[in-house]
């Protein structure tokens, strides 16, 4: 019966695989074909039946070229990969499908939808390989109606025919390579080498991270690549093969590997010796498992021949990828290498005694072993048999031969057999010395024996911090050197040190702080302790890392934790004064400058005592030879010209250059200058002096010199108007306001204060802050250097535009401020000299500009001086007029004001640097320069040159047209577009943009030179 229902069985499967053959080209040796995954999941091998490597899992639906079959597997090709997979699992593609080969080309096609998905092959439900974006063109290989297959290089997919327009009377030619951006699911398979580039890299069995890891690799490794996706690597190494993911390579393309690629897939072992009859025996391994398996292949999911429990030997003829190629009795198969205690022996016989049980074994090799239990020696190859000896655990003895269960040995004059599970080789449990470490013993105490095995004999034991020498470790064992003695020991009783850990590069006197152990070792753990020093030691360091200290003490040099101390000069001073102090307060005094330290006595409320030196916390007193340090804000001290001062902490502002001495006499040590509009902070007063923290330590200046005053800080959009016209009045009469004072904060008020800032050496801020207002209102406030100028016709730059700019606001100019010094200007200059009773000149000399750049400074009640150019009959470049409103800026929100401002702004960005794709604050581009500058007036731009060039405001042909605020356009470019550099214009012929060329945000001539000859046009936004 049984009989019969596998015949039925055979039957059906034949007639599946007829009618599937049915449905595939008649003959294997036909033409290659298109078919379609027709399951859930069809696995695809490296070779043609299961004891192959998986390569790839392919999903219903999926298109792959048949290339041949035979007996219901097929050679296949799909995604730049080749494999094998059942007939059955697969259907042949109509052949109405558009063609998978041929070099006929149907015309050029242009995606004419957003996005158009390029397929593997002619399905929706096969592997998008790109996604192609509207307006990009292909060459058109075939159609079928509903299908285009396309090709752009070396790339070919499928599209819908609805995604494109297709022009068939272009003649297609292919174009150059083009690599897809996105989706790229496959590549054509590469030669080359890979290596591995990330140390602890797992190879796999398959290309999966589920599937067996066969082996974990270092940085450096390398194999020739079989095979290669956007995600994994097919490597392999003489006949190893595996799979890794391709982040943790490196791929050498067209470098060959040795040795080469083997082509021809290993074949399938089989159950016979004769599959080793050829080989050499490279070991012995010693099944270490309770259970070990023997499978046909190196996969753990292909069939089991036998099992081997734990003790049984086998013959190793190969290992690697985790895997061993062993034979066991008649068994020949593969075993995972973890499940062997495996020892090579080069004389190991090549072909095993037929019957290892019963058999003679030859006297063929002398090895030497240890017994791991205690065991009997027989007479024969029986436990039955008689027992000539019984040998305890870790005996030495001889083994002469062997086969996969009994060895041939001798015991002094004693010659037997033993069972191979009781014997270790003594050549695996020893070590050859390679290394030179200093270790402790960790453990209570650590156990030492003859050889690598607690099997072996114990040759002593050494206490818990007991030093020695690790002459070489396994991991587990090590081999350790005390004095003169030698043996091996459990690495995991012992810690591992180096001395010296620091480099002896230093001799700094330093302070204990707190009582420390002082260790042979820079670590805490399985350390040897030399001493305990006290607190408050003076001990020497002499090299220290982040957490440890290298010191002497006492005569002995070991390790401290650099936490527990301090460096003497850090908590000392040096006698240098001579003052005289009285204690305000009882207390402690110290023997080192901080509250930790030991006592050196106590002084009483209302003692005198000598202060010899002191910083801003601590003094170093002396009374009757007897020295220590007290708190400073317990004592009077009483300096020269500095009795009976106020103590009291507080910053003030240098209104005046002021010197700095060491004492409060102007006759004392002058130790340096404070410069105008430096803040310091004062700890005590007299009517004359200031103590000061002065570059770490106290010194001295004069009260007059600093200033403490309170001030409102003013800024633009300030509302207090009398504090800010008290402001401007100020400004005015020191030459740094060009305007008319009002009382409103704009951009006149900013410039001013910005100018005044950095004529004092303040960072220009524009913000009347307090330490501004006090050097303004101080008294000693400079003038401003436009005072003393000299400007004529012909004269351009800054002066000049604030020279116009005044003149504009006292009603003398009524035409654009340019800074060009023209014909207009001149005559403007030369009415004021007129109106204020100066020489007629029309020369702007210093008497000129130090009267106009004054509050006192008369305003024109007649016509100004209009026009349309500045500088002779060609002109100047600015044509732009200025209210005469007599107010600071003009009204908030008018264009004037928006036009300073972004000037302003502008200027403030001088140096900064030229970052591609930045807009602000600290780094840009040209246009995210001007969108900056802009955005700070509520004006929104275009965010690249060409959209400013081309987009809002008003249109200026020529730099002649130019005003102030304009955005300038460029061609830096060869091409279509004139306008891919953009900057400000400032008057005068100059303008200000980010440059890459300079990397960062300069000032250039627009009127020559280079950017005359690359300007296209001007923008007006304002």
């Amino acid at each position: 019966m049984e009989t019969n229902v596998q015949s039925k069985r055979i039957t059906a499967l034949l007639l599946v695989m007829m009618l599937t053959f049915a449905l595939f080209a008649p003959s294997a040796a036909a033409e290659s074909f298109t078919a379609e995954v027709t399951v859930n999941k069809m696995t695809v091998r490296s070779g043609p039946n299961p004891s192959y490597d998986v390569i790839a899992t392919l999903t219903k639906g999926k298109q792959v070229t048949v290339l041949s079959y035979s007996n219901g597997i097929a050679y296949i090709s799909f995604d730049g990969l080749k494999g094998y997979a059942p007939v059955s699992n697969m259907k042949k593609v109509s052949s109405s499908s558009p063609s998978t080969g041929g070099s006929s080309l149907s015309g050029i096609g242009t995606v004419k939808v957003s996005r158009a998905k390029i397929y593997s092959s002619a399905s929706t439900s096969a592997n998008v390989i790109y996604t192609a974006k509207k307006g990009q063109s292909f060459t058109v290989l075939s159609t079928d109606g509903t299908w285009a297959k396309l090709q752009n290089g070396s790339y070919t997919g499928y599209t819908l025919i609805s995604n494109l327009d297709i022009s068939s009377s272009v003649t297609a030619t292919p174009t150059a390579t083009v690599k897809p951006t996105e989706n790229v699911n496959v590549e054509p398979p590469p030669t080359g080498l890979a290596t591995i580039s990330k140390n602890d890299t797992k190879i796999y069995a398959s290309a999966s991270t589920s599937s067996k890891v066969y082996m974990t690799l270092g940085k450096g490794a390398t194999f020739t690549i079989l095979n290669m996706t956007d995600t994994w690597v097919k490597l392999q190494n003489g006949k190893y093969e595996g799979y890794v993911l391709r982040s943790r390579v490196t791929v050498q393309p067209g470098v060959t590997a040795t040795p080469a690629v083997t082509s021809t897939p290993t074949p399938k072992p089989t159950a016979t010796p004769a599959n080793v009859s050829n080989m050499t025996a490279v070991g012995i391994g010693k099944v270490d498992v309770n259970l070990l398996y023997i499978y046909t292949a190196p996969d753990a999911s292909s069939s089991k021949l036998t099992s081997i429990a734990k003790g049984k030997s086998v013959i190793v003829y190969s290992h690697g990828g985790g895997w061993a190629l062993v034979q066991y009795g008649t068994y020949v198969g593969y075993v995972k290498f973890s499940g062997l205690a495996y020892y090579e022996n080069s004389s190991i016989p090549v072909t095993p005694t037929p019957t290892p049980n019963n058999g003679t074994i030859s006297e063929t090799t002398s090895m030497p072993v240890i017994t791991n239990c205690s065991a009997p020696i027989y007479k024969t190859q029986s436990t039955s048999s008689t027992k000539l000896k019984t040998l305890a655990i870790g005996t030495e003895l001889t083994v002469l031969g062997f086969n996969d269960n009994w060895g041939l040995v001798k015991y002094g004059s004693t010659k037997g057999y033993m069972q191979l599970g009781a014997l270790t080789r003594i050549s695996s449990i020893t070590m050859s010395p390679d290394m030179n470490a200093k270790a402790t013993v960790s453990a209570s105490s650590a156990v030492f024996y003859k050889y690598a095995s607690s099997s072996s004999a114990k040759v002593g034991s050494l206490s818990k911090g007991t030093e020695v020498t690790i002459l070489a470790s396994d991991g587990t064992w090590a081999l350790v050197q005390y004095k003169t003695n030698t043996g091996y020991c459990t690495l995991s009783s012992l810690s591992e040190v180096q001395n010296p850990t620091i480099t002896q590069n230093e001799s700094v006197a330093c302070i204990v702080t707190s009582s420390s152990p002082l260790y042979q070792y820079a670590s805490t753990s399985s350390n040897k302790l030399i001493s305990n020093v006290n607190k408050d030691t003076s001990v020497t360091m002499l090299g220290h890392n982040s957490s440890w200290a290298l010191v002497t003490a006492g005569g002995k040099t070991g390790y401290m934790t650099i936490s527990s101390l301090n460096k003497l000069k850090d908590v000392s001073l040096e006698a240098d004064e001579a003052y005289t102090a009285t204690v305000t307060a009882a207390g402690t005094v110290r023997k080192y400058m901080y509250s930790g330290s030991g006592s050196a006595g106590t002084v009483p409320q209302g003692m005198k005592v000598n202060v010899l030196a002191h910083n801003t916390t601590w003094a170093l007193i002396e009374r009757s030879g007897n020295k220590g340090y007290y708190p400073i804000s317990s004592l009077q001290i009483q300096l020269d010209e500095f009795t009976s001062p106020t103590v009291k902490t507080f910053d003030v502002t240098v209104i005046q250059n002021a010197s700095v001495y060491s004492k409060a006499s102007a006759s004392s040590s002058k130790l340096g200058t404070l410069s105008q509009g430096t803040d310091v902070t004062v700890t005590a007063y007299t009517n004359k002096w200031v103590r000061i923290n002065y570059g770490g330590g106290t010194a001295y200046a004069l009260k007059s010199q600093v200033s403490n005053v309170s001030y409102t800080t003013l800024k633009s959009g300030s509302s207090s108007s009398s504090d800010i016209l008290k402001l401007q009045k100020a400004l005015e009469n020191l030459g740094y306001f060009d305007g008319l004072p009002a009382g409103n904060y704009g951009s006149l008020t900013t410039n001013a204060v910005s100018r005044f800032q950095t004529q004092v050496g303040m960072n220009a801020t524009g913000t009347a802050d307090q330490s501004t207002l006090r050097v303004l209102y101080g008294g000693y406030a400079p003038q401003s250097t436009i005072k003393s100028a000299s400007l004529s016709k012909g004269s351009t730059g800054t002066n000049v535009t604030r020279l116009q700019t005044r003149l504009t606001y006292k009603g003398y100019l009524s035409a654009g401020i340019d800074g060009d010094y023209g014909n207009l200007t001149q005559s403007a200059v030369k009415l004021y000299q007129k109106v204020a009773g100066l020489t007629e000149t029309g020369d702007a000399d210093a008497g000129t500009l130090s009267s106009l750049f004054s509050s006192s400074a008369p305003k024109n009640t007649g016509s100004a001086i209009t026009g349309t150019t500045h500088g002779g009959s060609t002109g100047g470049s600015g044509t732009g007029s200025y209210s005469t409103n007599p107010a600071d800026d003009p009204s908030p929100g008018t264009a004037s004001d928006k036009i300073e401002k972004v000037i302003n702004t502008g200027l403030q960005q001088l140096g900064k640097t030229y970052v591609y794709g930045t807009s602000g604050p600290n780094t840009f581009d040209c246009s995210g320069f001007t969108t900056y500058c802009y955005r700070q007036v509520g004006v929104s731009l275009g965010r690249s040159a060409y959209a400013q060039g081309y987009g809002k405001g008003t249109k200026i042909e020529t730099v002649s047209e130019l005003r102030r605020g304009d955005i300038v356009c460029m061609n830096t470019l060869t091409d279509s577009d004139l306008s891919d550099h953009v900057g400000l214009y400032l008057g005068g012929g100059k303008f200000i943009h980010a440059s890459s060329a300079a990397g960062k945000v300069i000032i250039s001539s627009i009127t020559s030179g280079y950017y005359n000859r690359v300007f296209s046009w001007g923008r007006r936004v304002v």
